[in-house]
């Protein structure tokens, strides 16, 4: 293909090219240029950040010092320092240091010397010197007995830290941990932030001790230089007097600053916050500043580490902005659309004849559109006529219903002559009788799966509250003509079915009665048979030649299966007539069972045995246990030509219902023979081969079938043989 000038394609190629290289570079060199303003902000930002953080610095190291000095007073002085050489040293310190609150002497008392300290302050002019401890802010008491005590025992300035005097420092627990690692490390070290004794909770200072020792003592270890300590000089300071004197450095101004304290925990870190002049609004969290403008320092601070965030203001960025960016990208973007301009101008004759044509296109298709879901919807609605006249003309109940709300959307006309026109009313007021609110037998909760989906066919039997009459029920989930999902339910009446099967469960009953019957009186003549024939084998036996020997071993023989026989019957009779006693059963515990007492009583076979994982039923237990002892015991009967036998036990859960299995490696059998081996007496061996009378899986058969379950069997000759029986899921 060739392009040219007057080729749609180049130009569209062209146009696109033109618009995205226009807007590209015209963000470029926007960006470029607000990147580069960007960075001259930033390096002016942080040389006032470094110059407020080398003064703030300075006015923190020359407070430690001035601290510095007033220990060494103690070790220069010849002898102990008396109140009056205190105040005149210290006076000259806190001139110099405004934001030094208070200077302070804290010997180290032991309870013994107390009252001698006490004694001793109050001549020198305080007459209510005791030592104190804190019970509220502003409030002090005489502390109580202790080993030892930390007082403040000088102060300067006096005025305004009266209460101070005589406080204990180690009643409190923050003070008196920074006092004990000072005192064993010999190191200068401050607390974390704390509310002065005259102070209130508007502001926070923080103190710092500096260990005095015994002089002339040599000390190498923690607990020598605890041993010799002999207490310490303590600084107070306000933080907020540090942090204002360096402010009036920080310049230009709108750069706001946040101190915290790194080594506290986490609720007590804050410490000061600086508000720009510029701003209205103050600095508060740190973690979130307003601009992305920021600069952070470390301050090591007497053993602890603050850190000093800062961060500019929008003021102090919209100051030193300008808008070349914007004009650049303006510009760029303005000479772009002028370039595409034309080539729209250009395009707009083609454009305007192919719209004209387009249009008329979609005109015609539209109709052709029209034409189609006309006859669509006529489709349509001869289907649902149809489907109408099948579910009308339908000899059973026929409905749909809301599966939230209950309420009726269709019934066919087999519905409306029972019940009438219902359509709109809920399902469980109108055919059921006695109902306040849904069924408590509703299926809906089973026609949905987890997601809300449907899920199959629910399929039971009910006999109606309103009419009295028996019906089969088919129900399901279907998705409704508006997206909904409805629930479709088709009953039909079995009521004369019920009837039948009425009559045929009384004659299956009284058929069983006369079996048990007959079978019950043919053993009490078969026993005097047996009896006298055993009477005539012991009394008369010298008597018998051989001929008549035989013929009596043969008659008791015949005798003896004979009774085994009506005892099977027997026995056969029994699970008929006898009442199910449900129960939840632990199939897999219950075939272990059974297969222990098998292995048990054949203890010179070498038989496998394995019972896997076998899901729980519900079932009448005695008769469950029937069903595996009939089963494994055919199994361990049908291998016993086998050198190694091997049984298996199994289970699984598949749809509705349980399958449990026996699996063999005997003979096996032909599958064409397998209708026999649940009925009566039917043997597919014969009684030389494999002893028994035939009838111990037709007990197998009327247990399952009488817990609504299924038996069948898989196997071929020498292959070995699986029987399966299923029972339904849940409570019969």
């Amino acid at each position: 293909m060739t392009y040219t000038l007057g080729n749609k394609s180049f130009r569209n190629i062209l146009f696109a090219v033109i618009v995205v290289l226009g807007v590209a570079l015209s963000i470029i060199v926007s960006a470029l240029s607000y990147y580069s303003e960007k960075k001259l902000i930033q390096a002016e930002f942080n040389e006032a950040a470094e110059n407020h953080y080398s003064v703030l610095k300075r006015e923190l190291d020359s407070d430690l010092s001035a601290l510095a000095s007033l220990q060494a007073l103690y070790y220069t002085s010849g002898k102990d320092i008396e109140r009056s050489e205190f105040r005149n040293f210290t006076s000259h310190i806190l001139e110099q240091h405004a934001s030094i609150k208070a200077l302070n002497w804290i010997p180290r008392v032991p309870d013994s010397r107390r009252e001698a300290y006490e004694r001793a302050a109050r001549r020198e002019g305080f007459p209510d010197f005791k030592f104190t401890e804190r019970i509220a802010q502003g409030k002090m008491k005489r502390i109580e007995k202790r080993k030892e005590y930390f007082p403040v025992y000088f102060v300067e300035p006096y005025k305004g830290n009266e209460i101070a005097l005589g406080f204990d420092v180690a009643s409190n627990p923050t003070r008196l941990e920074t006092l004990e690692v000072a005192g064993m490390t010999g190191e200068i070290r401050a607390t974390a932030r704390v509310i002065l004794v005259p102070e209130t909770r508007s502001q926070f200072g923080f103190l710092v001790f500096a260990p005095i020792y015994k002089k002339g003592v040599t000390m190498n270890s923690d607990r020598s230089r605890w041993d010799n300590l002999e207490g310490f000089v303590l600084g107070t300071f306000r933080i907020s007097d540090i942090a204002e004197k360096a402010i009036n450095y920080l310049k230009p101004a709108g750069v706001d600053f946040f101190i915290y304290d790194a080594s506290a925990p986490e609720k007590e870190r804050f410490l000061y916050t600086h508000s720009a002049r510029t701003r209205k609004t103050p600095l508060l969290d740190q973690k979130q500043p307003e601009t992305d403008v920021t600069n952070s320092k470390t301050l090591e601070v007497a053993g602890r580490k603050w850190m000093v965030i800062y961060s500019a203001t929008p003021d102090f960025i919209a100051a030193r902005s300008s808008w070349r960016p914007w004009g650049l990208l303006l510009a760029g973007l303005v000479f772009t659309g002028l370039v595409a301009g034309f080539l729209v101008i250009v395009r707009h004759a083609e454009h305007a004849e192919k719209s004209a044509k387009d249009l008329s296109d979609l005109n015609a298709n539209l109709a052709r559109e029209i034409m189609e879901r006309k006859r669509a919807e006529a489709v349509r609605k001869e289907s649902q006529e149809r489907l109408l006249t099948i579910l009308n003309s339908m000899d059973a109940c026929v409905y749909i219903s809301d599966i939230k709300t209950y309420e009726l959307l269709f019934v066919n006309n087999y519905v409306k002559d029972l019940f009438g026109d219902i359509v709109g009313q809920p399902c469980w007021k109108t055919l059921q009788a006695g109902q306040s609110g849904p069924c408590a037998f509703c299926t809906n909760d089973k026609l949905l799966d987890a997601a809300g989906n449907p899920e199959g066919i629910c399929h039971w039997e009910f006999q109606n509250t309103v009419n009295g009459r028996w019906y089969d029920i088919h129900d399901r989930a279907i998705p409704w003509t508006d997206g909904r999902i409805v629930r479709m339910e088709i009953a039909t009446d079995i009521t004369e079915r019920k009837r039948v099967e009425e009559k045929l469960q009384e004659s299956y009953e009284d058929m069983e009665s006369f079996s048990y019957s007959v079978s019950h009186d043919l053993r009490a003549p078969l026993r005097t048979i047996g009896g006298l024939s055993e009477i005539l084998l012991k009394n008369y036996y010298d008597k018998l030649d051989d001929k008549g020997k035989s013929f009596l071993n043969l008659v008791l023989e015949n005798i003896k299966r004979m009774d085994q026989l009506i005892l099977a019957l027997l026995n056969l009779s029994r699970v008929g007539r006898q009442q199910l006693k449900i129960v939840e059963i632990d199939m897999e515990k219950e075939a272990a069972l059974i297969a222990g007492d098998l292995r048990a009583m054949a203890p010179e076979r070498n038989i496998t045995l394995d019972v896997g994982k076998l899901p729980p039923a519900h079932g009448d237990l005695a008769l469950i246990r029937q069903v595996f002892t009939n089963l494994l015991s055919n199994a361990v009967k049908f291998t016993k030509e086998r050198d190694v036998a091997c049984i298996e036990v199994g289970g699984r859960c598949e749809g509705s219902e349980n399958i449990y299995y026996v699996k063999d490696d005997g003979p096996g059998f032909d599958p064409e023979l397998t209708d026999k081996l649940f009925k009566v007496f039917q043997r597919l061996h014969s009684a030389q081969e494999f002893e028994g009378i035939g009838i111990g899986l037709s007990i197998v058969h009327r247990i399952i079938s009488r817990h609504d379950g299924r038996v069948w069997a898989e196997g071929r000759p020498d292959k070995g043989a699986t029987f399966y029986f299923s029972l339904p899921k849940g409570k019969a």
